[in-house]
């Protein structure tokens, strides 16, 4: 017991090693979460995160007891956390021997390591909820990547960052411990609303029915196409040719599980299980992020789209799903329909003119 203790403190002593004034930072790896169960790739519900690693008929697979996170609002939530741990090893690796000399490479190495743990956490939010055609074949990635940063790190600039319709409302950037899912809201009287109401409300079946009756209006048909059913079901014949296993997404399947905590295993003690999972997802990711030198006079790197967005951006418009609305958010609207089943949400203002129709008849219509 005493010779594993010394063991992990000698890890965490070498990890936390600050670099020479000359040394690349120094970046959290998936080895220093070796004692971290790993999930594998694709996680799907049910008890699958050790079926590449035990299989099933394994008596230790079946001694082992596995706590679900299901929640869309805690998954969100343990992503943000997982971050925000992150930065702060990173941080804490990379301790400047001095201030003169390192303080401003240090605040440029931070403000990288904010951009690019954001990019990777909006990853593994597509990833394990299924979203990654939804996220990435609009400009939502762009929004999330933006908004994780602003969390990670709330200044005037990283907020003015944020494009619209996302940018934080004077309410959002007023609160401080507001769900991180409110954030991903697309339309800022909403995200008010379940700013003062989110303990009153299923905030999970609530952003669950927001993104599903998000629509583009086109008005020349007087009709209204849900954005996810759109993005959806466009990609269905080019996932299907390049041989994707699964479409299912976590707006579609009932009882959809973003992770299986194994609580037998061994983990970091006083630490979420959860969170440390999601540490090596980031870390898996973050393996051959490259930062760069700050060139003189630029105290913070410039913001721009993460270099994985934007190629699975990319990929997905390659496929051919193309409407000039779905990378124009600001002109989203609401259903009706959603406008009948939540009459709690005052969505007047953001409410389309026009009658959702299915993504089938769309295509008729428009021809």
């Amino acid at each position: 017991m005493f010779e594993q203790g010394a063991a992990e403190d000698r890890e965490k002593q070498q990890f936390v090693m600050p670099p020479n004034s000359n040394s690349q930072a120094v970046l959290p790896t998936s080895n220093f979460y070796n004692h971290v169960a790993k999930s594998p790739p694709n996680v799907i519900p049910a008890a699958g995160v050790f079926e590449s690693i035990h299989s099933f008929t394994d008596p230790f697979f079946l001694s082992v007891n596995y706590a679900p996170v299901s929640s869309k609002t805690s998954f969100a939530s343990k992503v943000e956390a997982a971050c925000r741990r992150y930065v702060a090893e990173a941080a804490h690796a990379n301790i400047p021997t001095s201030t003169d000399l390192l303080a401003p490479r240090s605040s440029y190495n931070q403000a990288q390591i904010i951009q690019e743990i954001a990019s990777a956490g909006v990853n593994v939010i597509a990833s394990l909820s299924g979203l990654t055609t939804y996220i990435y074949g609009s400009n939502f990635y762009r929004c999330l990547e933006r908004i994780l940063q602003w969390r990670l790190c709330n200044t005037p600039e990283s907020r003015m960052a944020i494009p619209e319709p996302f940018r934080p409302t004077p309410l959002q950037d007023a609160s401080k411990s507001h769900p991180i899912i409110i954030d991903f809201i697309t339309w800022p009287s909403i995200r008010d609303q379940m700013l003062v109401q989110h303990d009153r409300v299923n905030l999970d079946l609530l952003c669950q029915e927001l993104t599903l009756h998000a629509v583009i209006e086109i008005p020349e048909k007087k009709i209204a196409i849900g954005v996810y059913d759109y993005v959806q079901n466009a990609m269905i014949v080019q996932e299907k040719e390049a041989g994707s296993e699964s479409t299912a997404t976590c707006l579609e399947e009932l009882n959809w599980t973003y992770l299986n905590v194994p609580m037998d295993l061994a983990f970091h003690m006083g630490l979420d299980p959860a969170e440390d999972m999601i540490m090596q997802e980031l870390a898996t990711r973050m393996q051959n992020v490259t930062l760069s030198e700050p060139q003189a006079g630029t105290p913070k790197p410039p913001v721009r789209p993460s270099k994985t967005g934007e190629e699975k951006h990319k990929q997905i418009k390659q496929r051919g799903m193309s409407h000039p609305g779905i990378d124009h958010m600001c002109t989203w609207k609401v259903s009706k329909e959603f406008a009948w089943k939540w009459p709690i949400i005052d969505c007047s203002t953001v409410i389309s003119a026009y009658d959702k129709v299915s993504y089938a008849t769309a295509c008729q219509l428009l021809g």
